[in-house]
């Protein structure tokens, strides 16, 4: 009875371990017959210092029976001491021709305690021998493209799934690695990559292949214990490649022909754009219509054949702005007609002209060309009238028209203020000392020029800003002719203009006072000129500028605007803080200050 209870309490005091990278629980790594690889038991004893007991331990190798044989233990006996937990390496061999099955391995220990040898019931272990190849290994394919083909593979073993389903990042489904062998039509192994088992998605992509080429792909299986089996392969061929030198032949504003090459392998072809239906043609090219006009459109297109659809070809292109018609010829009508024309507008098939009395175009006001002219008709008037024009297009679609003013006749030449024609002796009377500039419209020319033909004395500033001549006399009574010649295809208008210089007040220069509404102000004042007779006359063919100066009373400029001595000017003071400021007006080198209450 007191051996019993001693034995009992060996048994509990010494704990076995059995661990290893190829150890999972009660389960040993699979191996096939000859296979080989090594664990560790770890063996604690559990008692406690001073009063524990030193035990020496050994495994129980006979106790493995009829497995003994198949095991190789180093350093066997080893003394244990309490707390201590010492290691025990063992290396499994599987014998030749050891059928597949699972093998009980009782892993026992004896403990011997002043010379007595006590049994310490361990671990009892599954060697699992897998000599089979896996029960299937299987390939298919995913996709192809052009130029990729990616697979999918599985297989699996029935002897080894029992540890990869204890210890799944072992392998999967008995499975280790699988090995991909992809082969071209002659046969050459181009590709060969081992992938773990474990991945997912159990999937592959081969690249930089050919286009319209086949291909031979197979999946071969390795089980944990190293046994293989090789799939069915399988043939697969690539597609055509995208579509090159796609592009657009012809562009108008409402279609576009579109171009490819011809890819090899392809029966036909599919073309669209954004998210119109697909087109299939045969041919390498296709026109679409029905297009806005100035839009931008995606256009794709790819190869087809028995094996599916090839890669994308993608282009951007943008259908024509509907321009408006320019004028190309003169607007001057110089007899009875004239034959008005504009420049070619792209896929125009027509083009539709309007005149206003006193112009006819075959014989109404209205009319529709096929070329780019038209014929005006005068019937014998004179003056200018207007004339507008737009395009037709082949789509349906119509342009901006453009709109002209034609001229029947030599130019016109139109002063917008009053001024005296120079018969010899008439002048129009101007200010002394200031700058004048003529106000004239003309119509109908296709070139103004002004020249001076006399002047006394002869010390005076001038010059032909656009359509206009500007001067300045320094002396009064200083006078100067001034002439101006028009022209277009038709003839030429020529008129002389003298103007004298007269004593407008100050010994030269007109006087004007000047006037601040309202004053205070809060948002805006107006600057309003107060001229008196004659200069108010003499002053309306004039254009001088000048500037207006907003000071505090520090004297810092606050804000500077242009004027024209003449014309009354708003000046925007919104911004400015309540005070007094001064207000500087400048215009012909002479200077009036007016001062300025501003109050918000």
């Amino acid at each position: 009875m007191l051996f019993l209870i001693f034995q009992h309490g060996i048994t509990q005091n010494l704990t076995t371990t059995v661990t290893g990278a190829k150890v999972t629980g009660s389960l040993i790594y699979p191996l096939k017959a000859t296979g080989s690889l090594q664990f560790t038991v770890k063996v604690k004893n559990n008692e406690t210092a001073p009063i524990g007991n030193t035990y020496s331990v050994s495994i129980d190798k006979p106790g493995m029976f009829p497995f003994d044989s198949w095991i190789a233990i180093d350093y066997n006996s080893q003394s244990i001491a309490p707390q201590e937990t010492k290691s025990y390496l063992l290396t499994l061999t599987i014998p030749p021709d050891q059928a597949d099955n699972d093998y009980l391995l009782p892993i026992n220990l004896t403990a011997n305690l002043s010379g007595v040898q006590h049994p310490v019931p361990g671990k009892l272990m599954t060697i699992i021998v897998d000599n089979s190849q896996p029960d299937f290994s299987v390939i298919n394919l995913d996709y192809s493209t052009s130029n990729t083909i990616r697979v999918t593979f599985d297989g699996y073993d029935a002897r080894s799934s029992f540890y990869t389903t204890a210890s799944p990042a072992a392998g999967y489904n008995g499975i280790k690695t699988f090995t991909l062998t992809l082969k071209n039509e002659s046969g050459t192994a181009i590709a060969n990559p081992t992938l773990d088992a474990t991945s997912i998605p159990r999937a592959y992509l081969f690249q930089t292949l050919e286009p319209v080429k086949t291909y031979i792909a197979s999946a071969t299986a390795i089980d944990l214990a190293g046994n293989t089996r090789i799939s069915s392969p399988i043939n697969i061929k690539t597609k055509p490649g995208a579509p090159t030198n796609f592009v657009a032949s012809s562009i108008s504003y409402c279609a576009i022909r579109l171009t490819w090459d011809a890819m090899p392998g392809a029966t036909g072809y599919i073309v669209w754009y954004d998210q119109s239906p697909v087109v299939t043609t045969a041919d390498t090219t296709n026109s679409f219509t029905g297009l806005n006009p100035n839009t931008s459109y995606n256009f794709k297109v790819r190869a087809v054949n028995n094996d599916g659809l090839g890669d994308i070809s993608s282009i951007n292109i943008s259908t024509l702005p509907v321009s408006a018609p320019i004028f190309s010829s003169t607007l001057n009508i110089c007899g009875e007609s004239q034959t008005i024309q504009v420049s070619p507008i792209v896929d125009a098939t027509s083009y539709t002209w309007t005149v206003q009395y006193p112009l006819t175009v075959n014989g109404g006001q209205s009319t529709t060309t096929s070329g780019n002219s038209v014929v005006v008709n005068t019937n014998g008037k004179l003056g200018a009238s207007s004339i507008s024009v737009y395009a037709n297009t082949s789509c349906g679609i119509t342009s901006n028209p453009s709109t002209g003013q034609l001229f029947i006749g030599v130019p016109e030449v139109v002063s917008n203020y009053p001024l005296a024609y120079f018969d010899g002796s008439t002048y129009n009377d101007v200010c002394n000392l200031q700058q004048i500039t003529t106000d004239m419209t003309i119509n109908g020319a296709s070139s103004v020029y002004w020249s001076k033909t006399t002047s006394s004395p002869s010390n005076i500033s001038w010059w032909q800003p656009g359509n206009n001549v500007s001067f300045y006399f320094y002396n009064i009574g200083q006078t100067a002719v001034f002439n101006i010649y028009a022209s277009n295809n038709c003839g030429v208008k020529s008129y002389d203009f003298g103007f004298r210089s007269i004593d407008c007040g100050g010994g030269g220069g007109c006087n004007i006072e000047y006037t601040l509404s309202p004053n205070p102000a809060s948002n805006k004042v107006k600057i309003v000129p107060n001229i008196s007779p004659p200069c108010d006359e003499i002053l309306a063919v004039s254009n001088i500028e000048g500037f207006v100066s907003i000071y505090d009373q520090s004297g810092t400029l606050k804000k500077k605007v242009k004027n024209n001595q003449n014309a009354e000017v708003e000046v925007d003071i919104s911004a400015l803080k309540n005070g007094i400021y001064i207000i500087e007006i400048n215009n012909n080198n002479k200077s009036i200050k007016k001062t300025l209450i501003v109050k918000h």
